[in-house]
């Protein structure tokens, strides 16, 4: 009975958008944003200097400017040798 009422709803409801000249669109964001480092994408450092990351910006077609979340900085360790990455 529910299933019935529900197809319904469904039915009246998207008979309604077509009457009155609503329409749905599906729009999908099939470009990748744009990434910019604010620095160099090699940074040498000498064991025990501090590490600052210079960041990034992100530009996308559909969202204009959006938020660059970096992640890996906690596994920087400069008071070892070694080569790190940070993903952004």
């Amino acid at each position: 009975m529910k299933k019935n009422i529900l197809k319904k709803f469904i039915v009246l409801f998207s008979l309604a958008f077509v009457l009155f000249g609503y329409s749905f669109v599906f729009a999908s964001d099939t470009i990748f944003p744009v990434i910019t480092l604010s620095g160099t994408t090699l940074i040498d450092l000498t064991v025990g200097d501090t590490y600052e990351d210079p960041g990034a910006t992100a530009i996308d077609d559909t969202d204009s400017s959006i938020a660059v979340i970096t992640s890996d900085l906690a596994l920087i360790d400069t008071t070892k040798v070694g080569i790190y990455t940070v993903t952004y």
